[in-house]
This record gives structure tokens, sequence and C-alpha cells, in this order.
């Protein structure tokens, strides 16, 4: 008997959803406008970009957002105004792995 590998429509079953077996994913944090804080979890490598006549001190940002992590290069002198109180911990750390 040669039996063939077959899907047949006749097989399927109508499917009935149960409202109870699904569970709303809780973000921590969230606000009313349905937006959650957004920021810097740790620094990374530096770089230094070279331009036509200047050079430009980068840093690599690893960024916290809900589920995942975005990794992106920052001017170090707008990370520095933007997020004062991050760098000095930051730096703080640094200097005592240093000590």
């Amino acid at each position: 008997m040669n039996l063939h590998p077959g899907f047949y429509v006749s097989m399927l079953r109508k499917h009935i959803r149960d409202p109870n077996a699904i569970e709303p994913e809780r973000v921590e944090g969230l606000q009313p406008n349905l937006t959650y804080p957004e920021g810097p979890i740790r620094l990374g490598d530096r770089r230094v970009r070279k331009l036509k006549n200047r050079e430009i001190p980068q840093i690599q940002v690893f960024w916290g957002r809900q589920n995942r992590q975005v990794i992106t290069w920052e001017d170090e002198e707008n990370f520095r105004k933007n997020y004062p109180e991050f760098y000095a911990a930051h730096n703080s750390m640094e200097q005592g792995e240093a000590s």
C-alpha cells in the first residue's frame, strides 16, 4: 500500500479560543500615554571619528528598550550634556576599578 504525505482540508477542526489562556504582556514603568522610560544601561568602547578638518570623540552606548537592547554610537560631548548623572556614575566606577 502506497501512502503519500497528504494534507486534507476535511481533517481540520474548528479552533475554539479560550480568552483566559492569553495573558497580556506587562511592561514595567508603563506611563498613562503608553510610553515607557528609556535610558542608557552602560557604556562600551570609545572611538574618534575623523572628518576633513576635525576629530569627534564618540562613545558606544547600550540603551535599554523594553525587552531588547539597542547599541548606538553617540558624540561624547552631547552624551555628557544629556546624561551628566550617568556619565559621573560611570567614571566613578572606572576610577574605583583602577585603584
